[in-house]
């Protein structure tokens, strides 16, 4: 099953997508349902699997039939698949040769920082060259979705803790994470995650999420990002160093991970820090995942 946030005028809905539509959830749970009503995401990335096959069988007989809360996908804008109040956790360094481009050791243990949810944008929302930056840069990352809400999840347990599975632009401003303005800082109080990597619209999602059993081995994807048509990162999932279920128990410890939780799993190496080619207004940046769909994003200029 793949579960959407979209947007139809001015209502903000959740939806299965299918195909070439995207049929609301509200109407499949109640028919007489006003339109307008956002189902929260948690509760369906928390249900059994019979409940979301019900669903699901509810929506494909929804678009056959067509008619209310049956949308034409190309007819919709997607948006960022996170609830407020989501957390949104970041590994740093996970793939070896992007250490070696970033000239940053890859941690023995994961490492996280957190993206604000002011951050987050859609797989279409223009990206922003801001004069706050003259460095802005791209990551494509396999993101997993948490289903069943847990603490001190022992890594044995993780998968049965995955709902979905989704992809991110991880965008960073280097010259902000890297204080480059104040590089004595880093030797004191170290780079300058949250800044470098939270600014608006700095968190690509989607463009949906792909539910665990639809993915199989989370290892064997093939990760992509094209840069105005050309490839600039190609690799496999599998090659990440730090593993999933290792990441799930990290950021558990001691700490409640509630279904909607984002963990991105990092990136690999062909980013502008190690290349020297960063975005520009006028760019396209392309993310995708096999089987997870992809991010297409255009550079904009913005102003303070």
């Amino acid at each position: 099953m793949r579960l959407a946030k979209f947007v139809v005028g001015a209502h903000r809905l959740t939806g299965i997508v299918l195909d070439d539509v995207v049929v609301d959830v509200a109407r499949l749970a109640a028919q007489d349902r006003p339109v307008g009503v956002e189902v929260p995401l948690g509760p369906l990335l928390a249900a059994p699997a019979d409940r979301l096959e019900e669903l699901a069988a509810s929506a494909r007989a929804r678009a056959g039939h067509g008619g209310d809360g049956v949308y034409p996908l190309a007819g919709v804008e997607l948006v960022a698949p996170v609830e407020p109040g989501n957390k949104i956790l970041c590994q740093v360094v996970n793939y070896a040769p992007h250490g070696q481009e970033a000239n940053i050791p890859p941690p023995a243990k994961p490492f996280y920082f957190y993206k604000p949810y002011s951050s987050l944008a859609g797989p279409a929302t223009p990206l922003l060259e801001t004069p706050v930056s003259g460095k802005l840069d791209y990551e494509c990352e396999l993101a997993v979705v948490i289903g069943r809400p847990g603490k001190n999840i022992a890594a044995a347990d993780a998968f049965d803790h995955i709902a979905a599975y989704t992809v991110m632009n991880d965008v960073s401003y280097r010259d902000l994470q890297f204080n480059e303005d104040a590089p004595s800082l880093n030797q004191s109080f170290g780079r300058n995650w949250t800044k470098g990597k939270g600014l608006d619209r700095g968190c690509v999602l989607g463009p949906w999420l792909t539910t665990a059993d639809e993915v199989g081995d989370p290892y064997a994807l093939r990760l992509t990002t094209h840069l105005n048509g050309d490839v600039v990162q190609a690799a496999k999932t599998g090659e990440m160093l730090l593993r999933i279920p290792e990441l799930i128990a990290e950021a558990s410890l001691g700490a409640t991970l509630e279904a909607g939780d984002i963990i991105a799993t990092g990136t690999p190496s062909g980013v502008g820090l190690g290349t020297g080619r960063y975005l520009r207004a006028g760019d396209e940046v392309v993310c995708a995942i096999d089987g997870l769909g992809e991010l297409r994003n255009r550079v904009v200029t913005a102003s303070l």
